[in-house]
């Protein structure tokens, strides 16, 4: 089976796309690919800032790697779709969106290929546990978001409050035991998302109307519109996590027009 990892470039920092590149050849070389019957990973790189040079980078490397970039920024979800209509490929294939600031060890995430190769149609998309840079677990299985989850999880602040730290553990299902429990989820961290490729070609990929934030509640709630969105406790990754929106007028700025783009097309939430 081939398999695409689909990686969304932004002024990245040069060491963030070799961690993903050394991450997923050295998974490739290990014992545990070798377990994995005729996979065939290929890695597509979308550019969204004209200006950049990578030199090497792209180079040298033992796996098939495409690259290609945009005179505008056309956003995180339509970048991913613009790698995926690139892909020429007739027979059913893996396709995998992630952050460039992913890395992982290879027995880690063999667990992932192993459930998605042989529980084909248990699943609509799958999503392994996520690490954050300081050993702590990103809890990443959450519920459809609410006005007031989004508001919750915004300012950290209200958390020293019972009711909203109540509420914010019962929106992330802190309570579930992520590294034991697969969760059923309808929104997935759009950091590292595995998708089969009739599925993604069947839910129109990301809407294209999110330039950036909460494109992953949304495409995975198409998901669980014909299938079960699931965390798998058993497969982990590490992910650097900027938080760019926190400290960013601009990506402020498209938050709140993406939770304004959600609520109209999902229906308004408040609580």
């Amino acid at each position: 089976m081939d398999c695409y990892f689909s990686i969304v470039l932004y002024k990245t920092p040069k060491e963030d796309i070799k961690n993903i590149i050394n991450s997923i050849q050295n998974f490739k070389l290990s014992e545990y690919y070798s377990k994995l019957n005729n996979l065939n990973i290929n890695l597509l790189f979308f550019d969204n800032y004209n200006l950049s040079n990578y030199g090497q980078i792209f180079k040298n490397n033992f796996i098939n790697i495409n690259y290609s970039k945009s005179d505008i920024n056309l956003g995180y979800g339509k970048a991913h779709n613009r790698n995926f209509t690139n892909i020429k490929n007739k027979k059913k294939f893996l396709f995998i969106t992630l952050n460039p600031d992913i890395s992982f060890n290879p027995k880690n995430i063999y667990p992932l290929f192993d459930y998605a190769i042989n529980k084909k149609d248990k699943y609509s998309c799958l999503a392994p546990l996520i690490i954050l840079n300081d050993n702590k677990v990103q809890y990443s299985a959450k519920k459809n978001p609410t006005i007031l989850d989004l508001i919750i999880s915004r300012f950290a602040f209200l958390h020293k409050v019972t009711f909203f730290k109540k509420r914010f553990h019962y929106y992330i299902n802190y309570h579930r035991d992520y590294f034991k429990e697969i969760i059923p989820s309808p929104y997935l961290s759009g950091c590292f998302i595995l998708f089969p490729s009739d599925i993604y070609k069947k839910i129109g990929g990301f809407s294209p109307e999110y330039f950036l934030h909460l494109e992953d509640a949304d495409i995975t709630r198409k998901c669980s519109l014909i299938g079960k969105c699931l965390h798998i406790p058993t497969a982990k990754i590490n992910h650097k996590r900027g938080r760019g929106s926190h400290n960013s007028i601009i990506q402020q700025f498209h938050l709140v027009r993406s939770i304004f783009i959600y609520f109209r097309k999902w229906g308004i939430a408040l609580f």
